[in-house]
């Protein structure tokens, strides 16, 4: 047995106008009854397009944030394994000091991690996409003119870009701190460090 498709009848502007029109004059009340109906139902379409647009504006502005905050990842990996050979060969030439320098940016060497003087470059993309993020956002609020209004995908992506840049920029800043810290301890032997060599059975 086929599939039995529904027929879409054409509507005529004037045959509609005309029908209103008598009905109005004949059934007042069933008029605005069957227009209080339309209304609801035009609603609730409404509000069904807006949570698809919500749902695909947070979809496709989630995933671009995640992709940029693989690539500044990705980034940010590169720096800290060059920042690591750095201290790897600060170490084996001994410092070439007579004080206790665990890394050589202590010692005016620049440190791979940083744009300029202490601020590191994921600070640059933090802020740049959290000012974006509130542009949007007032431009957004402005044309709306007070009335409910939907994040659109660029607002989400700059704002979750926002978000997680400034997650690994906390975690890189204290991250680094800490290695500082823990690395003075060891060295002037405030901590101490046990290699434990597991025995073979």
């Amino acid at each position: 047995m086929g599939t039995q498709l529904a027929r879409q009848r054409q509507i005529n502007p004037k045959d509609v106008h005309d029908d209103v029109h008598d009905l109005a004059r004949v059934n007042p009340e069933k008029l605005a009854h069957e227009v209080t109906k339309l209304a609801r139902k035009k609603n609730h379409a409404d509000g069904q397009l807006d949570a698809a647009d919500a749902a695909t504006s947070l979809m496709l502005g989630g995933l671009g944030a995640i992709a940029t905050a693989g690539l500044l990842a990705l980034g940010t990996g590169a720096q800290t394994a060059q920042r690591d050979a750095l201290i790897r060969e600060w170490e084996l030439r001994g410092n070439e000091l007579d004080e206790v320098s665990p890394t050589p940016w202590e010692r005016g060497v620049k440190d791979p991690t940083l744009a300029f003087w202490k601020v590191p470059w994921l600070a640059i993309p933090a802020l740049l996409s959290a000012g974006g993020y509130w542009w949007a956002n007032s431009a957004r609020h402005s044309e709306a003119k007070g009335k409910r209004s939907i994040a659109g995908g660029w607002e989400i992506y700059l704002g979750l870009t926002s978000l997680l840049s400034t997650g690994l920029l906390v975690h890189k800043v204290v991250s680094d701190r800490s290695y500082s810290k823990r690395a003075h301890e060891i060295m002037s032997g405030v901590k101490r460090v046990e290699l434990k060599v597991a025995k073979a059975s």
